[in-house]
């Protein structure tokens, strides 16, 4: 009896060691890595026909399916998803009478197989009114995943407002001159008063 007790004892061990390798696969299979913000690209531009259409090109480069986007925009009025995508959301869309301001777009995949596997691209597209100047800046765009994680993706060009000094500099400018020019009337007119005085002192000394 004794001498079966070692086998048995090895072969549990092998049986649950195979176990935790069969559970470590199956949950590998299941949850993939974890994107990261470096296997996601989501590049901003300007389009070379339409200064005033502007796209986003989503590029997967992950094991997980992308299902929505959300970025940022400015002026934003007319939202063309990709082929099996809605846009479900949008703040500041002046095309409906909302208010000139920062605003975001949210697109969510309509088609579960219209999502964005590994390798793949879908643009997203935003026409802005004819009075943005064409400004741009670097957002974050938050891209979600089929298992409902998202992800931060930083360094996204999109539309945005100009700052109010780059908007008013020339009046910026204006105002600096006008600051300059009185300024030296100020420093001039103490000068010529000054002048006048030690003029007038000296008429009446050699009287």
């Amino acid at each position: 009896m004794r001498s079966n007790a070692r086998p048995q004892s090895q072969t549990r061990k092998l049986a649950t060691l195979g176990g935790l390798a069969v559970g470590l696969f199956a949950s590998m299979a299941v949850f993939p890595n974890a994107a990261r913000a470096d296997d996601i690209e989501v590049v901003g531009k300007r389009s070379v026909e339409n200064k005033f259409d502007y796209t986003w090109t989503v590029t997967n480069h992950t094991n997980k399916r992308i299902t929505s986007l959300v970025v940022d925009h400015y002026l934003g009025k007319i939202v063309a998803p990709p082929a099996g995508w809605i846009r479900t959301n949008m703040t500041a869309n002046v095309a409906e009478g909302q208010r000139a301001a920062p605003g975001i777009i949210e697109f969510a995949v309509e088609k579960p197989v219209k999502a964005i596997g590994r390798g793949q691209s879908k643009e997203f597209k935003v026409t802005i009114d004819r009075t943005w100047r064409g400004h741009c800046e670097q957002r974050i765009a938050i891209v979600g995943f089929e298992d409902g994680t998202t992800l931060e993706v930083p360094g996204v060009y999109c539309p945005a407002d100009e700052s109010w000094l780059k908007k008013n500099v020339s009046l910026v400018g204006l105002g600096a001159m006008f600051a300059v020019f009185v300024l030296w009337r100020v420093v001039f007119g103490k000068k010529s008063q000054t002048r006048a005085v030690a003029e007038s002192s000296t008429s009446n000394d050699s009287d």
